[in-house]
């Protein structure tokens, strides 16, 4: 588990809002402008993941990774901001072979960030385990807290970070997360915070504290 892309894995704790907000925020901040940043690719998993358009201002790194998309497979995807967003064209691309072919190498990605249904979530853990696995659950202050303390047991026992972003997204800052921007503030800092603890940039080991 060395070499390859890594993955953070990241689904919603019942029925918690703003999931891809979270997962994009957390994804730029683990892909800062300076040095060699990873190229990472965001790819939603969910039923009713609708394609991603790109934008004028988007990085070399987000613009190589649409252009592998582009050439096969049943992704595709769309440069945005530091990121790449893709989502399953092909109808019979099911979630677990979607996530395998953006885990490729064909692809080229770095960090892989997945969004997913909690229904799909022990199934697309599962099929990640080829690479270096974290979590994010999105969830809402007194929703789900015994379900995700027997997770975060369960997974930390296994070596598998994990953090819940529980903090409301501001509506501004989700928007800028979704395009590829630091979204400023308070959600930009525990973005930062929770990146630095989930998927720490080589040579760094994680640290601190995220809420």
């Amino acid at each position: 588990m060395d070499g390859g892309p890594r993955l953070l894995l990241c689904a919603p704790a019942g029925g918690s809002r703003g999931l891809a907000d979270a997962a994009a925020a957390v994804a730029v901040a683990a892909t800062p402008v300076d040095g060699a940043p990873p190229r990472t690719l965001v790819v939603d998993l969910r039923d009713d993941a609708r394609r991603p358009r790109g934008t004028v201002l988007a990085s070399a790194a987000a613009r190589e990774l649409e252009a592998g998309l582009r050439a096969g497979g049943p992704l595709r995807g769309a440069a945005r901001g530091r990121l790449c967003f893709a989502v399953a064209v092909a109808a019979d691309a099911g979630p677990e072979e979607a996530l395998g072919w953006a885990l490729a190498e064909e692809v080229g990605a770095d960090l892989v960030v997945a969004v997913c249904e909690s229904a799909d979530f022990r199934t697309l853990l599962e099929a990640g385990a080829t690479v270096r696995r974290a979590v994010l659950v999105r969830a809402e202050r007194g929703a789900g807290r015994p379900l995700i303390a027997l997770l975060a047991a369960e997974l930390r026992g296994r070596g598998i970070p994990i953090k819940a972003w529980v903090a409301p997204i501001g509506a501004i800052g989700g928007r800028r997360a979704l395009a590829g921007l630091e979204p400023g503030g308070d959600s930009g800092r525990r973005a930062r915070r929770l990146a630095a603890m989930l998927v720490p940039r080589p040579g760094v080991g994680p640290a601190g504290r995220a809420g």
